[in-house]
């Protein structure tokens, strides 16, 4: 039941319960837009906003804290994501973009790459993903990457390499040192891959699936397993 309680500092009077229950709504409907907003605001900071350089078709990612990769413009001809706090590239990322040549992906927290992460960007010739955290590469990561002729994976956490990866990159250049690497498996294409590099370097712990050779690259003696 609603009383009417009189305000001297008014000219006008209003039923008391009617005046309390307008205040709490406010309250409440304040407290839900600022809670809305700050989420939004929240969600938005973690994904990344690219710079465009429109001269030479760049996307640049460099010195931010966001932690998410967003979609890039598929005329770019190169990418630069250094310094942040990314930690994975997901699946169709950079996919469709068939002026793309150079993707620096380097100095991050980045863990895992999809193997469907580069589909139908065909032109690549310059991949670096050195310098992250990366643990392995999916099986399909360099599909359809026949240009691709510097291929940087070193200081990373990589433990093992599929050696049929390699059967139709046209790389000069492979570093994949100071991973985590004690054994590479070694079908005939790997093994066409390595007399056809200028540049190599690996620096782990190597040994080969297959016996009795001895291999020369980067100055390190790579004894082959006999297992």
């Amino acid at each position: 039941m609603c009383y009417y309680r009189n305000f001297r500092s008014h000219q006008f009077s209003l039923p008391y319960c009617m005046l309390q229950m307008a205040v709490r709504l406010r309250c409440r409907l304040s407290i839900v837009v600022w809670l809305c907003i700050n989420r939004t605001m929240c969600t938005a900071s973690n994904v990344c906003s690219w710079k465009y350089d429109s001269v030479y078709k760049e996307a640049i990612l460099k010195n931010v804290s966001c932690t998410a990769l967003s979609s890039i413009d598929k005329d770019m001809m190169s990418i630069v994501v250094k310094h942040t706090r990314v930690k994975a590239v997901n699946d169709y990322q950079f996919a469709g973009a068939p002026s793309l040549r150079n993707v620096y992906i380097y100095y991050n927290g980045i863990s895992s790459i999809a193997a469907t992460a580069f589909f139908g960007s065909c032109c690549i010739q310059n991949l670096w993903l050195n310098n992250n955290r990366i643990k392995y590469l999916p099986r399909g990561l360099f599909e359809c990457q026949t240009n691709l002729g510097q291929l940087h994976l070193d200081f990373n956490n990589i433990k093992h390499i599929d050696g049929s990866m390699f059967r139709s990159l046209p790389l000069s250049t492979l570093w994949i040192d100071h991973n985590e690497l004690n054994i590479i498996p070694r079908p005939e294409a790997f093994c066409a891959l390595l007399r056809g590099l200028r540049i190599v370097r690996i620096f782990n712990d190597l040994s080969w699936e297959t016996p009795h050779e001895v291999g020369q690259l980067g100055g390190n003696s790579l004894h082959l397993a006999t297992e």
